[in-house]
């Protein structure tokens, strides 16, 4: 790395070692006493001379080795959604064995500074924050700022670790101009591709409060055992076509698209609706877990221009592609994705 890369790199990154006004009058100090102690050659010259710049050293040393040996580590609370607040704990270790840390502030980046008086050897301290990203995807690092003046005050010095941010944010989902029109349109498909399918009997069971009263099985409760409840033919269903959302990888306006899909996945779920989520592989929406599944995909995925649109009756098409859905209101598609 060549001279001028890490200047611009300093620069960039701010200034390191900050002098404070305390730390000025004791340079001026010890500018003034070492003209004196060479021009009159007096012992008590030198000897002030001797005491200020050994304590400039002592402190500049003992500012440097306060900073070294600092780890840290970040964890974000499960499911982070994009434009909304994500708590997170911020882990700082230090790695030193027989050195502690002193008077430290600490700032992760878009989030409040933090005083610690004293972080002792092999000691880690936690601190909570929120932060928000605005876009989905995997979270660039996160710059960590920790500063100190220890020991005597004469300078501040300044350290950068660039921790990586585990996992990713799924896309945002909040309801946008139109989207409400589009989830209805939803709902009466998925109820019209279910009123298509059949129903075939899989097994008795007991009855159970809420079952139809014509799903009960007379016969095989007229031959059990006397005081025991009636049973019922439990039915499952069988779709020769389903159910299905298909989320268009050729879509313009492609980051509205995914929003959108999100949208309707997570309204979908909370409405206990059950489907088919088609992109890249085809995945059964039933439970919490799936829907997270689905929202972790969106999260990471990417545009397919050459993604051709299936000819099947079946599929709830998420697409901005003219004759699907009506383009969204607002600028156009962004390819951002990840960062903050």
């Amino acid at each position: 790395m060549t001279l001028l890369v890490r200047l611009r790199e300093r620069l960039a990154r701010g200034i390191r070692h900050r002098v404070t006004l305390l730390g000025a009058m004791i340079l001026a100090m010890l500018l003034a006493s070492g003209m004196l102690a060479f021009t009159t050659n007096q012992n008590a010259f030198f000897l002030l001379f001797s005491l200020l710049l050994a304590a400039v050293m002592v402190s500049s040393f003992l500012n440097r080795l306060v900073l070294a040996g600092l780890a840290a580590e970040i964890s974000l609370a499960p499911h982070p959604v994009a434009g909304e607040a994500v708590p997170g704990v911020l882990l700082l270790r230090n790695t030193k064995s027989f050195l502690g840390s002193y008077a430290l502030e600490v700032r992760p980046e878009g989030a409040r500074p933090v005083q610690i008086p004293v972080l002792g050897p092999g000691a880690q301290y936690r601190h909570e924050f929120v932060l928000t990203w605005l876009r989905r995807g995997k979270p660039a690092p996160l710059e960590v700022i920790l500063e100190t003046r220890f020991p005597f005050g004469f300078s501040v010095r300044r350290a950068h670790l660039r921790v990586e941010v585990p996992g990713v944010i799924y896309p945002s989902l909040e309801e946008k101009p139109g989207h409400r029109e589009i989830l209805e349109r939803a709902l009466v498909a998925e109820s019209a591709g279910h009123a298509a399918e059949e129903s075939e009997f899989s097994h008795l069971r007991q009855y159970q409060e809420g079952d139809p009263f014509r799903h009960i099985a007379w016969a095989a409760t007229a031959r059990q055992a006397a005081g025991e409840g009636p049973l019922v033919s439990a039915q499952v269903r069988t779709a020769a076509t389903g159910w299905r959302l298909w989320l268009d990888g050729g879509s313009p306006h492609w980051e509205e698209a995914v929003q959108l899909a999100a949208y309707l996945v997570w309204n979908l779920h909370y409405k206990k609706r059950e489907f088919v989520f088609a992109g890249p592989a085809e995945i059964p929406v039933n439970t919490a877990a799936d829907t997270y599944t689905v929202l972790k995909l969106l999260a990471e995925l990417d545009a397919d221009p050459g993604c051709t649109l299936p000819n099947d009756s079946s599929l709830f098409v998420i697409s901005y592609r003219p004759g699907f859905l009506p383009p969204p209101v607002g600028p156009g598609d962004s390819a951002e994705t990840g960062g903050r």
